[in-house]
């Protein structure tokens, strides 16, 4: 299956069907202030590769968290203490590393420092990768905290071979069932000549917000109820 960005287009076997053509819509979104400015070519747009699932991706995870963190978009406090935790360790292992190195007495004299300079290495580093990327962090691509200093977390998925982009707002440590989902073609977000094109993901994360506030001010409203 292949996507024609723009203009998204669906080939199974010798098949072809028009699904959705998008220019319309992107014709009418104006281009916001923060995309001009951080732009990659000599207009001032980003513009990428919009073949590439892993760069369109990351395109709009960092599209996402700037606007949430952004003073003119949803102004979430970002929370940077899972890439702290994820630094630190980090620099533990590199320590390791540089003494292992550059310890100054030879082998065999150096045993007992080679040693714990290896099994520290090992556990941080394990540590790291398991316990901080796999359990911790996850599908997030972003942790803040909204005026009521409940931290909000937000998840991100585009399948392999598949257009969809879908982000999952929530409040962390809650069940999938009380998080909000948005799901998108690819294509609402880039031109056919791979433009990005921020404000359908801006309006998205928007009602996102909204719904979860209201999800949680009927939850709010029912306990006092109670």
């Amino acid at each position: 299956c292949a996507c024609l960005v723009g203009s998204e287009m669906c080939i199974r076997d010798r098949y072809q069907r028009r699904v959705r053509d998008f220019r319309p819509i992107h014709q009418k979104m104006p281009r916001s202030k923060a995309t001009k400015e951080s732009g990659k070519n000599g207009s001032g747009e980003i513009k990428i590769d919009h073949y590439d699932s892993i760069l369109v991706k990351a395109t709009l995870d960092d599209a996402l968290g700037e606007f949430l963190a952004a003073n003119d978009g949803l102004a979430l406090n970002k929370s940077n203490r899972l890439s702290n935790i994820k630094l630190v360790l980090g620099l533990v292992c590199c320590a390791c590393a540089l003494i292992a190195q550059f310890y100054p007495k030879p082998y065999p004299r150096n045993y007992y420092v080679l040693l714990a300079c290896c099994s520290t290495y090992f556990v941080v580093s394990s540590f790291l990768q398991y316990v901080v990327v796999y359990l911790w962090e996850g599908e997030y691509i972003f942790f803040g905290k909204g005026k009521d200093g409940v931290e909000i977390g937000v998840e991100s998925t585009l399948p392999r071979y598949d257009e969809n982009y879908s982000f999952t707002v929530g409040r962390t440590g809650t069940s999938a069932s009380q998080k909000i989902t948005k799901t998108s073609s690819i294509g609402a977000f880039f031109d056919v000549n791979g433009v990005f094109v921020p404000a359908q993901l801006h309006q998205l994360a928007r009602e996102a917000m909204q719904e979860l506030q209201k999800q949680s001010g009927g939850k709010s409203d029912t306990k006092k109820k109670r």
